[in-house]
């Protein structure tokens, strides 16, 4: 969520899936404030609740216009819509599974691409290798 001000930048999740070790340092280098949603029952997450609360929230109290979920739940439909009929702007990014009705809920919708992969010297040095002798047999 972004205000005029700055950002408002929050990570909600659950402490053993979403905001797990692997996405602890991320959150400390991009400034996130990390909150954590702890299941009343088994089986269920409160993260979407207390996510769509935050930003009704922040739109009413006029702490942010523009909202920008990063999801691939078709759950968040109806919040993006909620957003966008009291004046908010909405994006939403998501990967290639993105149901429609998400993606039309937005004012714009971004895909998630995942990053190439890197590759260190060693490992091209050895790609380059192996496709030599194969690259010869085939101009012959």
């Amino acid at each position: 969520m972004r205000t005029t001000e700055g950002a408002y930048l929050q990570a909600k999740g659950t402490p053993f899936a979403t905001l797990a070790n692997k996405w602890q340092t991320v959150l400390v280098q991009q400034a996130f404030t990390p909150c954590l949603q702890y299941a009343f029952a088994a089986g269920k997450y409160t993260s979407d609740i207390a996510l769509a609360m935050d930003a009704i929230e922040a739109l009413f109290d006029q702490r942010a216009t523009t909202f920008c979920l990063v999801t691939s739940d078709s759950d968040f439909a109806g919040l993006c819509r909620k957003l966008r009929e009291r004046g908010a702007t909405v994006h939403v990014v998501g990967e290639a599974k993105t149901p429609e009705a998400l993606r039309n809920a937005s004012d714009q919708f971004f895909q998630w691409l995942p990053p190439e992969p890197v590759t260190t010297r060693h490992q091209q040095e050895s790609l380059e290798a192996l496709s030599g002798p194969a690259r010869r047999c085939a101009d012959e």
